[in-house]
């Protein structure tokens, strides 16, 4: 007699990758980087941050140019391509072609951007990435 299973757990809408992404204080404790310009020091962040098994991670910025290096050094590093390269120059066309699983995907790791100013953060990615 066959039996049926279910494999996944129950169906959710993607996380959206803008929507609650940048805020003043991260609402749970979290792994947290400064990014200060360092493009060595987030890139090692990162490597680690897309593999690890926790909930996982928030980064401080302090403008919406860093957010945008932020998140593109994240579709990097889950993607193997070249974070460094990408946390220079963000491609910012493969940034906002994301499909909704891959948007999902930097979110369950990518968790918050911390930022003094959100809204300021917010409305730049926002003007970069609609």
């Amino acid at each position: 007699m066959p039996v049926e299973l279910q494999l996944l757990g129950p169906a959710r809408e993607p996380l959206d990758l803008l929507d609650g992404l940048v805020v003043a204080e991260p609402p749970e404790a979290l792994q947290l980087h400064r990014f200060d310009g360092d493009v060595v020091a987030l890139a090692e962040f990162l490597v680690w941050g897309v593999h690890d098994e926790g909930p996982g991670f928030a980064v401080a910025v302090d403008d919406g140019d860093a957010a945008l290096a932020v998140l593109a050094g994240t579709v990097a590093a889950l993607t193997g391509f070249d974070i460094p390269a990408a946390i220079a120059a963000p491609d910012v066309a493969r940034l906002a072609g994301l499909n909704p699983m891959a948007r999902d995907a930097v979110r369950e790791r990518l968790r918050y951007l911390v930022a003094s100013r959100p809204a300021d953060v917010d409305a730049r990615l926002r003007h970069f990435l609609g």
